[in-house]
């Protein structure tokens, strides 16, 4: 193959609705395809600009091992000889949206991921279109395609079909980030006053409490700390409310998965310990030089202490002198995340539904419905 060509695919299969791929165009459907993608997909995603540890083919793999099972895969790749140049990764799986069972194509990592969209080199966004097209050609009569997470600029979005369906795009959370530039003590300065003796005075809680350190676990070592992650969590207030991440088995099992795969995934726990138990930690992720904050709890009754928010700033700490480049703070608690005055990036859902009239309420609680009382709410 001469450099610059992509490799023709002309006898592609048809898609599930009759129309044929386009060319240029393969499709993986086996694990152990994947599996062997595993070279070329992390070196595709680190020609991205802004390349999100999501993306990653470890934690996409971890994904399908533990959240993944029972879903088809389905990811359409453009490559040119052995270089992926675009790739979408995707699964196919039952659900049921509005009530209505239906075939679903999801992301892989999804309700798991806070950032995925497609895989793309630089300068080869158009490739976007060819990949929204294999997509549409697999949706058929009754399989809807449900992108959750995926950033607002991204080509994924940006790049999206214009004429011949309906995406709906509406907005669904906005990410905190920080850009790390100067010194720890001029960032600790640019935040409020009050703020930053309300930490400040927080140790002296700890030492009422007792014996306490900070302890910062790097690297594969984190995968120990497992268990003392999980009954942190259980017996914190996010379990009480029902919203504790380790409050599964299978969301344990993928946990310890990410932990035993680094690198490239490079994790950072940080916990605060009184005595000999921890009482409170944060959990994340280190990749391309950005740490992602992925996890974090603290125990009931320890709630004078402001552990998490103190827990943040000492991983803040942490990134700025370890020369890390920008904190992302992904999903949850934004409020208590806006005392770091961070930017907000914003995410956004795709829904396509297939030309199907058992559909239509759907379209129209999606496209009308929901978005006139999302406008209702934020109103008033």
């Amino acid at each position: 193959m001469s450099p610059g060509t992509r490799p023709g695919l002309a006898d592609s299969p048809p898609g599930n609705d009759g129309r044929r791929l386009p060319s240029g165009l393969s499709v993986i459907r086996s694990r152990a395809e994947f599996a062997r993608l595993r070279r070329a997909w992390n070196e595709c995603l680190a020609t991205m600009p802004g390349a999100h540890l999501f993306l990653t083919h470890e934690w996409l793999a971890a994904w399908l091992e533990h959240q993944g099972r029972g879903a088809e895969l389905f990811v359409p790749v453009v490559a040119d000889g052995g270089a992926i140049l675009a790739a979408a990764p995707l699964v196919r799986r039952r659900g049921r949206y509005y009530g209505l069972p239906v075939e679903e194509i999801v992301l892989i990592g999804n309700h798991t991921s806070d950032r995925v969209q497609f895989l793309v080199q630089p300068d080869h966004e158009d490739l976007c279109e060819t990949l929204w097209r294999a997509i549409l050609a697999e949706c058929g009569q009754w399989r809807i395609v449900r992108l959750e997470q995926v950033p607002a600029t991204a080509p994924t979005v940006t790049r999206r079909p214009v004429r011949g369906c309906r995406v709906g795009c509406e907005p669904t959370s906005s990410l905190p980030f920080i850009d790390i530039a100067g010194s720890w003590e001029d960032f600790e300065k640019s935040l409020a006053p009050k703020f930053r003796s309300k930490l400040r005075n927080k140790e002296k809680t700890f030492a009422h409490w007792g014996d306490w350190t900070l302890r910062v676990v790097r690297g594969c070592e984190t995968i120990d700390h497992l268990d003392q992650l999980v009954a942190v969590e259980l017996d914190s207030a996010k379990a009480a409310g029902g919203y504790a991440f380790f409050a599964s088995a299978t969301n344990v099992e993928f946990a310890r998965a990410l932990l035993r795969s680094s690198p490239p995934l490079d994790p950072l726990l940080c916990e605060l310990v009184i005595g000999d138990e921890v009482v409170a930690y944060t959990l994340g992720f280190i990749h391309g030089g950005v740490y992602f904050g992925y996890n974090m709890a603290y125990r009931r009754g320890y709630e004078a202490g402001n552990c998490g928010k103190w827990l943040i700033h000492q991983t803040f700490k942490y990134a700025f002198e370890h020369g890390l480049r920008g904190l992302d703070l992904l999903r949850g608690a934004s409020d208590v995340k806006r005392n770091w005055r961070p930017r907000l990036e914003q995410n956004c859902r795709l829904v396509v539904f297939p030309r199907n009239p058992l559909f239509l309420p759907h379209k129209l609680a999606v496209f009308h419905v929901r978005p006139a009382l999302k406008s209702l709410v934020k109103g008033r």
